[in-house]
């Protein structure tokens, strides 16, 4: 199938691959693509990943190193709740965090950045 349209799509390099395909269930990581900072984790057999900063006070998210199994990452500074699936906040508040998807195709993996 084709790669979601609505998505721009960049093969990932092989460092920031590796450090992916590495991850446990949960595990939090951040990788470094284009001047981004993004914290990502594996849910099964997909890797979910949002901007690696609060957006209350700027904390890196993937300091708190997991997630649950629903991709609920809280902030370890002040608790603030984010799905990794969507970026959106899950304590009732307006934040919402740039979220990536990725792709993985034979031997690339592709990150999707929301047109």
């Amino acid at each position: 199938k084709d790669l979601d349209p609505l998505y721009n799509w960049t093969i990932l390099p092989d460092a920031e691959k590796n450090t992916i395909l590495a991850l446990e269930n949960q595990q939090l990581v951040r990788i470094e693509l284009e001047e981004k900072k993004i914290c990502v984790t594996k849910l099964g057999n997909q890797f979910f990943g949002i901007n690696d900063r609060c957006p209350h006070a700027g904390t890196p998210l993937s300091l708190s190193e997991r997630c649950n199994k629903r991709g609920t990452v809280v902030c370890p500074t002040h608790h603030y709740k984010f799905n990794i699936k969507n970026g959106r906040s899950e304590d009732g508040n307006q934040y919402k965090i740039s979220n990536y998807i990725f792709e993985q195709r034979e031997e690339e993996l592709f990150i999707g950045i929301r047109k």
